[in-house]
């Protein structure tokens, strides 16, 4: 990922100049995207998924109180949003807050209010989100651990179908028994490396514990693809292990299993696992380097 991440807010107002005004202000540190109308502003957010809303709060046809409980609905995380209005009654601030408002901020606006105001949110928005990526990572490897990669997998089965992949590494334990566990350590994470290299941006990586890993490739149904992706980590890993080899890691280790069913659309994602679970067992079975079934 080149470059630093930039949070993007969305504004709604239906007066073009207010518009205009908060745009100005917010675009010397975000990226803002605007809407004037509470549809527009929906079908934006489903779209772009911003990181925060500003809106106005007396709007036409939906206001912000309806446009913020919209949102909510549609969306699967809280949606933060600070509401904007000429209205200085406490009954109207305080309504804002009992609906969920991170803030509210009166017209006309004054730019380095709105600026601080914005800065508190989107500072306290990246340290939950930096919570929430260390609570889902994997320590050693930094991909998902085994509840992350359960979970989003599984969200993502919902709406998409593709190759589901259980991996391990052959023999590994006999790497940790006679070289050590930092031996072990570096093998891992060079091999998280390798499966970061052979999926692609949209797909899904995670370590469910000691050698074993699982991802999910959306969208793919070609079986050539993955015996490809097989060919390519066995050859990539037997230099590697020939590398390590000379420096006293066990050879071995570099072997791993590849199995891999194609992933249709389920209600549990357990029963998924299940029956890459039993594809794996077979795969073992024929001690082959790699092998696929799909059902």
């Amino acid at each position: 990922v080149g470059g630093e991440h930039m949070s993007k807010i969305l504004i709604v107002d239906d007066e073009e100049m207010m518009l205009m005004m908060a745009r100005r202000i917010l675009s010397t540190k975000y990226e803002v995207i605007t809407a004037t109308t509470g549809e527009e502003a929906i079908e934006l957010f489903e779209h772009e998924r911003p990181d925060m809303v500003l809106s106005d709060l007396m709007m036409p046809e939906m206001d912000g109180y309806e446009l913020h409980r919209i949102l909510q609905e549609k969306s699967a995380e809280p949606v933060p949003i600070m509401f904007m209005s000429a209205d200085d009654s406490e009954e109207t601030e305080s309504k804002g807050f009992e609906v969920g408002a991170e803030d509210y901020i009166r017209k006309p606006l004054k730019p380095d209010v709105l600026l601080r105001r914005v800065g508190i949110i989107i500072e306290h928005l990246d340290k939950v989100r930096g919570l929430e990526t260390a609570a889902s990572t994997d320590q050693l490897t930094k991909l998902l651990n085994k509840s992350a990669a359960q979970r989003e997998i599984g969200e993502m089965l919902k709406n998409s179908t593709g190759a589901l992949l259980m991996i391990d590494l052959d023999s590994f334990k006999l790497v940790n028994d006679i070289y050590g566990h930092a031996a072990g350590d570096k093998i891992l994470i060079a091999f998280a490396e390798l499966i970061r290299k052979i999926i692609r941006e949209n797909d899904l990586a995670g370590r469910m514990g000691g050698d074993e890993f699982i991802a999910f490739l959306q969208n793919v149904y070609d079986e050539k693809i993955l015996i490809n992706k097989a060919k390519f980590s066995e050859r990539t890993n037997f230099n590697r292990g020939e590398k390590y080899s000379r420096q006293r890691y066990a050879n071995s280790a570099w072997r791993e299993y590849w199995r891999g069913i194609r992933a249709r659309r389920k209600k549990y994602f357990s029963k998924t696992l299940r029956k890459g679970g039993q594809c794996a067992l077979r795969s073992q079975t024929e001690r082959q380097a790699w092998h696929f079934r799909f059902q």
